[in-house]
């Protein structure tokens, strides 16, 4: 993923309201990147 792409995804997860840094930075350590845990299904995420 490029830098860009990288970036876009930070700012679609930062957009929602109750996502902070911490958050936005467990997503990338679970799912290996935004854009991946952006494209899960919301009962994964919510697991």
């Amino acid at each position: 993923m490029n830098l860009r792409s990288r970036r876009l995804a930070w700012y679609r997860w930062a957009g929602i309201d109750g996502f902070g840094v911490a958050t936005l930075r467990r997503l990338e350590a679970v799912f290996g990147s935004l854009e991946t845990a952006w494209r899960t299904p919301l009962p994964v995420l919510q697991q």
